[in-house]
């Protein structure tokens, strides 16, 4: 839900009403494909894209 924002984990953290990174850690479910395009310098909203991994 939040990956499309400018919010940072400690926002979304105060936002959700966790008391701990851990705990939004705990409950956030990143999409790889979104992270993925978001780091080649998307905004996450790409299609799925499958990522070869090295090695």
């Amino acid at each position: 839900m939040f990956e499309n924002t400018n919010l940072d984990a400690m926002e979304i953290k105060t936002i959700y009403g966790h008391k701990t990174l851990a705990m939004l850690t705990r409950y956030s479910h990143l999409r790889a494909h979104r992270l993925a395009d978001r780091l080649a310098g998307g905004r996450g909203e790409g299609k799925r894209r499958k990522i070869k991994m090295a090695g």
